[in-house]
């Protein structure tokens, strides 16, 4: 698993900052900033920005928050919480 954020160049310290917080498992190497998420190739792409949420080249998961919920949904499902994720992720698994 990789972590990719569009965090601004000036946000990058606090952004690794809460990641070690929330996620400390996942090592700095595996954390890449880049505007432009479409040019990382991945399996599945959780976001929460409606901008990186259309993509046809990846399973996409629309990570709810109030500024994506409009009454639209984007990608292949919408989850609310990390344990949804978990949950879809290991029904792909299934699969």
């Amino acid at each position: 698993m990789y972590i990719v954020s569009a965090t601004r160049p000036e946000h990058i310290k606090q952004k690794v900052e809460w990641l070690h917080r929330y996620f400390p498992y996942i090592p700095d190497k595996r954390m890449i900033f880049a505007q432009n998420k479409e040019m990382i190739k991945c399996d599945i792409l959780i976001d929460d920005c409606p901008d990186n949420l259309v993509r046809d080249d990846c399973y996409v998961i629309q990570y709810e928050q109030p500024w994506n919920t409009q009454n639209r949904k984007w990608g292949d499902c919408v989850c609310s919480n990390w344990s949804e994720v978990l949950r879809v992720i290991e029904d792909m698994r299934k699969d």
